[in-house]
């Protein structure tokens, strides 16, 4: 089978699955909501981007893959900014825009934005980009429609460059797993995309070869328990466990047993100001200058 092929079937398997699925369209109807552990666990992922849009309170900004009724445009729409919500299906967009959870809607394929450079100052893609067929093609795409940056917020590559420490921990886990008679989970999804990871190293290459002045990155950690879109903030026994597994996985990544298991990355095209900066680094953004191409 030809990749055209391959992709086409893959969109089309996951159109199929949505449309069929009565237990997705309940899902999705929490996204609506702001007082939910699913509600609570998505804004916890976002808000790294509460700097950049104090920072630039006039920016436009387009989000990518943004199917959950716009859930992430729908966010920066509620803090000031000015914002297009994106995805490849309008199945939810249309319904968002006419309740006005959301401004404005298009629907874009992320490989292909069919817009003109730099027509965003902003572009975010907030755990899309891992269930994209060509992470990368995508990922080129939002950098090319950029003027200043783009933001993604994906699962970390958790299994490459160890640690010593890290490494044993690893190890020890899986033994632990193999006695228990837990098998690992292949990182694929149903409709046939792979689970890509992202990895730092990887997006530091990538821009320093488009000759960009700077990242900056996050590490974020997050645990999903079934139900949790239907969990309460207050008084609920999933609220209470999704916190307390999220503690133990910040205590063992402070004390190097562990990555974290996100990664929010921003990647700069134009040197942000010094109080982005800041405000970058107040809410924990590490920062990376990137070596200059002394041939361009």
């Amino acid at each position: 089978m030809d990749i055209s092929t391959f992709i086409a079937r893959r969109y089309n398997r996951e159109k199929r699955i949505i449309d069929a699925s009565k237990k997705k369209r309940r899902i999705a109807d929490t996204w609506l909501q702001d007082d939910n552990v699913g509600s609570w666990r998505h804004e916890r992922m976002i808000q790294g981007v509460d700097p950049i849009i104090a920072s630039y309170p006039k920016a436009k900004w387009l989000t990518v893959g943004d199917g959950r009724f716009g859930k992430e445009a729908h966010y920066i729409w509620k803090k000031g900014g000015n914002v297009v919500a994106s995805n490849i299906s309008d199945q939810l967009l249309k319904e968002a825009k006419r309740i006005n959870f959301i401004p404005a809607y298009s629907v874009k394929n992320a490989e292909k934005l069919l817009l003109k450079d730099q027509s965003f100052d902003f572009v975010l893609c907030q755990e899309s980009l891992h269930h994209f067929p060509r992470p990368f093609l995508g990922l080129y795409e939002m950098i090319r429609v950029a003027r200043k940056g783009v933001v993604i917020t994906e699962p970390n590559d958790i299994f490459h460059d160890h640690t010593l420490l890290q490494e044993l921990f690893w190890n020890i886990k899986m033994a632990v797993k193999k006695i228990l008679g837990i098998k690992e989970v292949p990182p694929f999804e149903t409709v046939g995309n792979y689970l890509y990871r992202v990895s730092l190293p990887e997006v530091e290459k990538l821009s320093i070869a488009l000759d960009l002045p700077l990242i900056a990155h996050k590490g974020i950690n997050d645990k999903y328990y079934e139900g949790v879109e239907f969990a309460p903030l207050r008084h609920s026994t999933l609220f209470i466990k999704v916190r307390l597994w999220i503690w133990l996985l910040d205590a063992l990544c402070a004390l190097g047993f562990l990555k974290p298991n996100d990664i929010s990355i921003i990647i700069w095209k134009t040197m942000p100001t010094k109080q982005c900066l800041k405000g970058l680094q107040s809410v924990g953004f590490q920062i990376i200058r990137l070596a200059k191409n002394p041939y361009v």
